[in-house]
């Protein structure tokens, strides 16, 4: 029988150095003696442990992880990758490895370099409850990895964790506690500096209506647009701390450790803020300064006049500030208009209700109506072929109503893009767009226009390709460019772009999108067109595989198309079909298995030029005596014995039999029929 896959894949951790221990499935407590310091990468002991299907435990301390619970807290993890996304952090995140887990949270994985002292278990953020839903997993802990049930990676891997500095760890830890909802303490004065009647004190009045903003900014720290969220001095990016949140109210919460003076986990009122900013948190000091400045009931005592005279240009501004701000005018219909903005009315729900049921795909599965789609695939894969060929038909059908597609074709030669615009010609709703009369400048400006003149639900843009409208490194114009989409698909217009995938597969072998995560993000939908044959292979098999799903689109979707330089471009698209989801899987299967067998064949020559000889015991052959390491690890001449023995399931990957002994152990042949037992050698 096949090895259990948790198994096989303890075995692979630790051939590679990773101690790994057994946990219970349901509870993910240690199932050892010892618990996660009993983790070994000692073979025998792993193949003793995992012979049943138990979860796969691996310390951490070598390894961090950032724990995102989202059980307590729905939709958490997409708000904190949007969190770190606004701290322009998104690149660094996805370059560590993500796990989902049994109970719908997720794990980051990385090894941090530079930190002072060793990172622990350490819990970043609570909801209103007090759930932890932020935490770390560092010295001390343990985490429980895939494919333990449950558990599954969706990005790299154990085996591809990379180094990253305790600078960056800290701009990740610093977006993780700003979703903290029970800040803890309070920083408070040791005396009393309130009145005996709210609102009478310098402190009561500062408290109400002080500017603690400015006096923020004056002393380096940066607000976000509405204030809310603040980034200490020094700090490039990132959340340091909060101001008003339903948490603390009228408060400036600080959770920086490297905010000095002010203290990490305690939060501030604008008077505390004042007096540890302007007086190393002397309040009384503080109080006296605020009375100077007109602040509370004249009665208290005053500063000395020396204090008082170099005060008086501040109070000056301070006054001067307060008096422009209750000049401003007010807008009166706020509230009015807010309301009218409000959707949850039956008619309003009904009609969305509606939108959504009548749901417009021009590429079926993925890209619909109303929405950004950008789709990656190699060079020469067939992207321009296939979604031509889509929106022809679509079109053809009459399935896009009312739709006007605009294809921007700026990135063929002049003999490609007329055999294109020639295949679309008859069509009286796609129209072909090249460099011969249009930029990609003007069709952003035309963006724009249509924005204002209320066509824009009208219009679907096909940028072919996206380098061609924007750099995919120069993130200042791809925030821009952003801006315009982002406006153009609340206006309900439609695009498809189509870029280029990065050079360089993930350590999985799977394709990565090119240039920064920017466009990405901002995008409803991100997909891969991904090939299921070889390369080079006449009879294409391509698969849209959905990266980012929003709305209703599906997760993958597959065609097929004929390839090769004695047919023409029109003859090509001719030929493309949608394949059946079964046999795209059976495909599918079918390539991988191919793909992991060229990568073996040098470990499955070196056993087949064993057992030419004649059978073979386990243990004779998972050893490996010759200075060879094309014949591989000693835990992967384990896998492949077992894969391609006759115990596969499919009759072309069966390369040799495999047969119980006489003593219990497992013998290999390449004979029909199985040998007798094997003569073991003395030193076996």
């Amino acid at each position: 029988m096949p090895q259990p896959l948790n198994l096989n894949a303890a075995l692979e951790l630790a051939s590679a150095g990773v101690p790994v221990f057994p946990c219970d499935p349901k509870t993910k407590e240690p199932r050892v003696k010892g618990g996660f310091k009993s983790a070994t990468t000692d073979e025998n002991q792993v193949r003793a442990w995992f012979s049943f299907k138990k979860s796969i435990g691996v310390p951490m301390g070598k390894i961090t992880c950032l724990d995102i619970d989202a059980k307590h807290q729905p939709n958490l993890i997409e708000d904190f990758e949007a969190a770190i996304n606004d701290a322009e952090l998104t690149d660094l995140l996805e370059s560590m490895p993500k796990q989902l887990t049994m109970n719908g949270g997720c794990h980051y994985f990385a090894r941090v370099k530079g930190a002072p002292e060793p990172i622990k278990n350490l819990k970043f953020a609570k909801n209103a409850d007090k759930d932890t839903t932020i935490e770390t997993r560092g010295a001390g802990g343990y985490v429980i990895t895939a494919p333990s049930k449950g558990y599954a990676f969706t990005r790299g891997g154990l085996l591809s964790v990379p180094t990253i500095t305790a600078a960056q760890w800290e701009q990740l830890a610093a977006v993780a506690k700003s979703f903290d909802k029970t800040p803890e303490v309070e920083h408070k004065p040791s005396g009393s500096i309130t009145g005996d009647s709210p609102g009478d004190s310098p402190g009561d009045q500062y408290n109400a209506d002080g500017d603690m903003f400015t006096l923020l900014q004056r002393h380096g720290w940066r607000p976000n647009h509405d204030c809310s969220k603040w980034t200490r001095p020094g700090k490039p990016g990132g959340v340091s701390a909060t101001w008003n949140t339903p948490e603390t109210p009228n408060k400036f919460y600080v959770f920086s450790s490297n905010a000095s003076p002010f203290e990490s986990e305690q939060s501030y009122s604008p008077l505390a803020v004042y007096a540890t900013l302007e007086h190393g948190g002397k309040f009384d000091e503080a109080a006296r300064e605020l009375a100077a400045l007109g602040y509370g009931d004249s009665s208290l005592p005053k500063v000395s006049p020396e204090v008082e005279s170099s005060i008086a240009e501040m109070l000056k501004n301070d006054k001067a500030k307060k008096s422009a701000i209750s000049d401003a005018p007010m807008a009166s219909s706020a509230l009015d208009t807010l309301n009218g903005l409000d959707f949850a009315t039956e008619a309003a729900l009904i009609e969305r209700e509606k939108e959504a049921k009548d749901m417009v795909f021009i590429l079926p599965g993925i890209a619909a109506r109303g929405q950004a789609t950008v789709i990656y695939a190699e060079p020469n894969s067939g992207k321009t072929l296939l979604t031509l060929k889509i929106i022809h038909d679509r079109a053809q059908s009459g399935d896009l109503k009312d739709l006007q597609i605009y294809y921007c074709n700026f990135d063929d030669d002049f003999r490609g893009a007329n055999q294109k615009a020639r295949y679309v010609q008859h069509l009286e709703n796609v129209k072909m767009i090249d460099n011969q009369k249009a930029t990609p400048e003007l069709i952003l400006s035309i963006i724009r226009d249509s924005i204002e003149d209320g066509t824009a639900s009208m219009i679907c843009l096909v940028f072919d390709t996206l380098i061609r409208f924007v750099s995919d490194s120069d993130k200042k114009a791809q925030r821009e460019f952003n801006k315009d989409v982002q406006k153009f698909i609340g206006a309900q217009g439609t695009i498809i772009a189509l870029g280029h995938t990065n050079k360089h597969k993930s350590a999985e072998g799977k394709a990565v999108y090119g240039g920064t995560s920017d466009i990405r993000n901002c995008f409803s939908q991100s997909a891969f067109l991904e090939l299921e044959t070889e390369k080079d292979a006449t009879d294409r098999r391509v698969k849209f595989v959905n990266d980012k799903l929003r709305g209703m689109s599906t997760v993958s979707t597959c065609y097929k198309y004929s390839h090769g330089d004695t047919k023409s471009w029109i003859e090509r698209v001719e030929t493309v079909e949608r394949v059946a989801e079964a046999e795209a899987n059976a495909l599918f299967q079918k390539l991988t298995a191919n793909q992991q067998r060229n990568k073996d064949q040098p470990i499955i020559d070196y056993m087949l030029s064993e057992l030419k000889v004649g059978p073979k015991s386990h243990s004779s052959l998972e050893r490996n005596n010759l200075d060879d390491q094309s014949t591989g690890s000693k835990a992967e001449r384990v896998r492949v014995l077992s894969l391609y023995s006759n115990e596969n399931e499919d009759p072309e990957m069966r390369l040799w039999g495999k047969s119980r002994g006489q003593n219990g152990g497992w013998n290999y042949y390449i004979e029909k029929t199985p040998p007798q037992e094997v003569q073991k050698k003395p030193w076996e």
